[in-house]
């Protein structure tokens, strides 16, 4: 499907655990995100597109690349919304980040040592009991595929691609995706 609208599949591997969903209700405290028809743990198309978006928003300087930035992912902030909706969507159709084939699976574990500094205010001292949290992740050495459509065949298609193309390894490695990725978590590598 991809090819016939000249899309791009993009395939990575996990470099580190990757999470997702822990905002969701859970059994086991922290939440996990399932694909409610594949049944297997994804990354939303919103999520990519927001992490890539972030991404490369903080490494924009000149106006030719912020015009591109607002065709590929629509305006870039509220109160450009504000004044027009017609410029709201991007040119690019970000699909769900999918595994390959079902993924290995693994159990983490954090333990915040100081909860009670955390929740109730107090002073944290070494008589607080540290909480074990068990929760999912994805283990390394995993392979996904992330998706890029355009919207339409339009003169910069391929130059939008190979921009975003362009910058995907330094967003899998060091901003990452997913949740928990400021301890690490989510960094992947193009394969």
């Amino acid at each position: 499907m991809s090819e016939q609208r000249n899309g791009r599949i993009i395939y990575v591997r996990t470099l580190t655990p990757f999470i997702t969903g822990v905002g969701l209700p859970h059994p086991i405290e922290v939440g996990f995100l399932w694909h409610y028809t594949l049944g297997v743990p994804f990354l939303p198309g919103s999520s990519l597109k927001g992490a890539i978006r972030d991404y490369i928003i903080d490494l924009m300087d000149d106006d030719n690349e912020k015009k591109q930035i607002k065709r590929i992912f629509g305006s870039l902030s509220k109160e450009e919304n504000q004044k027009t909706l017609s410029n709201e969507v991007g040119s690019m159709i970000f699909l769900d980040m999918l595994p390959t084939k079902f993924p290995r699976l693994k159990g983490e574990i954090i333990t915040p040592h100081y909860s009670q500094y955390y929740l109730e205010k107090e002073a944290p001292g070494d008589w607080m009991k540290p909480i074990p949290i068990p929760f999912l992740a994805v283990d390394v050495e995993q392979e996904f595929q992330i998706v890029l459509l355009p919207k339409r065949n339009y003169t910069e298609m391929d130059e939008d691609l190979n921009f975003i193309n362009s910058l995907l390894p330094g967003i899998l490695k060091i901003h990452g995706l997913g949740a928990k990725t400021a301890l690490g978590y989510g960094r992947f590598k193009v394969i």
